[in-house]
C-alpha cells in the first residue's frame, strides 16, 4: 500500500525514544490507530493526488492579502506580530478560531513569512472560499522567532524539546486570549495545528493547555514525552512521511505511543514515499478540514441538586503548567514563565529563625520574584540531574493547592483561577534539606 493509516496493523511497532524525551517511553508500542475519515484515494506521489496540491498552490497565495496585520504586546513588553484571518460576521454568531503554528521558515518579523512558502499550506487552507462557505472561522498566524517549545540546542541534532510552554507557544496563547475578550469566537472551537517546528508548538498546547484546544494536527513534529500524556482528552490527528529524513517517523509514533498509554486515541496517518514536506498531503485532505471543524469541548455545569463532579484533568494540567512554569522560570532564568506564573499580588513567605531565638516571616512579592528570576538567581543554583517534582493537592471551585519539590527548595502552593488562567496567589516555602518549623 502506499498511503499507511496505521489501522489494524499485525505488526506492533516497538518504540526508542527520538522525541525530546530520552528514554521515557522504552519498550512502549504503538497500538493501531482508530480508524481516520476517508483520505484522498491516490498514492502520494502519483499524478492524481499531486493535482490538489497543485490547485492549492494556485488557489491559496492570494489569500495571505485577506489576513490582517497586527503586533501582540503583553504587559512585559514584549512583542509578536500576527496575521488575523476575519470571517463573514452575522451578527449574534460566534465562530471557530484556528491558530496555525509555522515551520522555521516562517520564522522572523516581518509578519509575512509566516503564509509564504511551506506555511502557506496550514494557514490558508482554511481560508479558502470552499471551507469558509462550509465552516467559517477565525484564522490567527503568530510569528515567532524563537521556537514554539522551550528547547536546548544539540549540535548537529534537531533541538530537544524541554518542558514547559516556552516563549513562542506562550505568547501564541496570549494573542488567542487577547482575540477571545474581544472577538466573537466560540471558545469551544479553539483549534490548533503545524508542522515541523509548528508541529512541535502543537503538541506543546495540546499537552499545556488541553483547556484551551478543542482538537490538534501536529504534522512531523516532536514533543517531550514527559508532558504529551496531559493531551490523552484532545482529540488529536497526526500526520508524517514515512520518508522523512529531517523528523524520523519514529518521532510520531514515539509520541502516539507515549499519548495512548496514558488513555489518548489519537488518529494516525502516515505518507509513504512522502518526506518532511508532509505537511502538503495532509493539509489537501478534505477530510480533515471536515473533521478539525466536528470536534468541540463539552462543557456542562452541574445544577442545583446535581452532585458536582470532580476537577477536570484540563484543570489540573493548567495547574501543573502554572507551577511548572514558577519552577522551570525560575531555573531557566526566564522572567517571562514566571510573570505568567504568578498573581500580581503574590506573597511569598518563609519562616525565618533569628541568632536570638525569635522567629519572622521573610516575605518576597511577585515583582521581586520577578526581576530575582531576570538577574539570575536560579540559574546559579545546582541543577545537575535535577527533577522538579510538583503534585497538585485539592482543587475546589476555583481553588487550588500544589506541592513543589525541588533539589534546592520545597513550595507550598495556593492558586486560584481567574478566568480560565491559574495564578500562584501565596507560597510559603523553606530551603530543601532543613528540618520543617516546630
Amino acid at each position: 500500500m502506499c498511503r499507511k493509516t496505521l489501522v489494524g496493523l499485525t505488526t506492533v511497532i516497538t518504540l526508542f525514544s527520538l522525541a525530546g524525551g530520552a528514554q521515557q517511553n522504552a519498550g512502549l508500542s504503538l497500538k493501531p490507530s482508530a480508524p481516520t475519515p476517508a483520505l484522498l484515494p491516490w498514492a502520494p506521489q502519483s499524478d492524481e493526488r499531486w493535482e490538489p496540491i497543485e490547485t492549492f498552490k494556485g488557489e491559496a497565495p492570494p489569500l495571505a492579502a485577506k489576513f490582517e496585520k497586527a503586533i501582540h504586546t503583553n504587559h512585559l513588553g514584549e512583542t509578536m506580530p500576527y496575521r488575523l484571518y476575519r470571517p463573514k460576521l452575522e451578527p449574534g454568531k460566534k465562530y471557530p478560531l484556528v491558530l496555525f503554528l509555522h515551520g522555521s521558515s516562517g520564522s522572523g518579523a516581518d509578519n509575512e513569512s509566516q503564509l509564504l512558502r511551506a506555511n502557506m499550506f496550514g494557514s490558508l487552507v482554511w481560508a479558502l472560499p470552499k471551507n469558509q462557505e462550509r465552516h467559517p472561522c477565525f484564522i490567527l498566524a503568530p510569528q515567532s522567532q524563537v521556537n514554539w517549545p522551550p528547547v536546548k540546542l544539540v549540535p548537529d541534532k534537531l533541538p530537544e524539546i524541554l518542558p514547559g510552554i516556552g516563549a513562542g507557544c506562550r505568547q501564541a496563547v496570549e494573542i488567542v486570549e487577547e482575540l477571545l475578550a474581544k472577538e466573537p469566537i466560540d471558545s469551544a472551537r479553539i483549534y490548533v495545528t503545524g508542522h515541523s517546528m509548528g508541529g512541535a508548538g502543537t503538541w506543546t498546547l495540546v499537552s499545556l493547555r488541553p483547556d484551551l484546544f478543542a482538537a490538534g494536527v501536529p504534522v512531523a513534529g516532536r514533543a517531550n514525552l514527559s508532558e504529551v500524556g496531559r493531551a490523552a482528552e484532545v482529540p488529536i490527528w497526526d500526520f508524517h512521511g514515512l520518508k522523512d529524513d529531517v523528523e524520523p517517523v519514529l518521532t510520531s509514533r514515539a509520541i502516539l505511543a507515549t499519548l495512548q498509554a496514558a488513555g489518548g486515541k489519537p488518529l494516525y496517518t502516515e505518507y509513504e514515499d512522502v518526506e518532511h514536506n508532509s505537511f502538503m498531503w495532509a493539509y489537501t485532505e478534505p477530510a480533515l478540514v471536515d473533521w478539525l471543524f466536528s470536534q468541540k469541548k463539552s462543557s456542562q455545569a452541574p445544577g442545583p441538586a446535581t452532585k458536582a463532579a470532580p476537577p477536570p484533568a484540563d484543570d489540573r494540567a493548567a495547574l501543573e503548567a502554572a507551577v511548572r512554569d514558577y519552577i522551570d522560570g525560575w531555573y531557566e532564568g526566564d522572567a517571562a514563565r514566571m510573570a505568567r506564573a504568578l498573581h500580581p499580588d503574590l506573597a511569598k513567605r518563609r519562616v525565618v529563625t533569628l541568632p536570638d531565638g525569635s522567629m519572622i516571616l521573610d516575605d518576597a512579592t511577585a515583582d521581586a520574584m520577578v526581576a530575582f528570576t531576570k538577574a539570575g538567581f536560579g540559574k546559579k543554583q545546582v541543577q545537575a540531574a535535577q527533577k522538579n517534582e510538583v503534585v497538585i493537592l485539592d482543587i475546589s471551585e476555583g481553588i487550588a493547592t500544589a506541592k513543589s519539590v525541588t533539589p534546592d527548595f520545597i513550595d507550598y502552593i495556593h492558586l486560584a483561577k481567574f478566568g480560565t488562567q491559574w495564578k500562584i496567589v501565596n507560597v510559603l516555602w523553606r530551603p530543601a534539606g532543613t528540618p520543617p518549623v516546630k
